[in-house]
């Protein structure tokens, strides 16, 4: 989250009482019915309750993070050789709060 934070406008704080924010799991630790669905992942796109963020075993290094954390964000890789698509309507959504 440092490298976000020194890269982009992009700020990551601490859970207060925000409704909206991101949990950092293990995929068992899931209370979305994703206990069996192991590896990294997330939902795409901001969800506007808890989402789960899952990072599990050899998925755990700064790249896969960092691109797990784009996708919670509502930025998606579409392609190798596409720049970075950004949703806007989430971003619209979260300016509008």
């Amino acid at each position: 989250m440092a490298m976000y934070h020194q890269k982009t406008c992009i700020r990551f704080v601490a859970r207060g009482t925000q409704k909206g924010y991101v949990k950092i799991i293990r995929s068992w630790e899931s209370v979305s019915g994703q206990q069996n669905n192991p590896g990294c992942w997330s939902v795409k796109g901001r969800t506007g309750n808890m989402q789960e963020l899952s990072l599990d075993g050899t998925c755990i290094h700064r790249a896969t993070v960092i691109y797990e954390l784009m996708h919670a964000l509502g930025l998606i890789r579409t392609t190798a050789t596409r720049a970075t698509e950004i949703r806007h309507r989430e971003i619209r959504q979260h300016h509008q709060r």
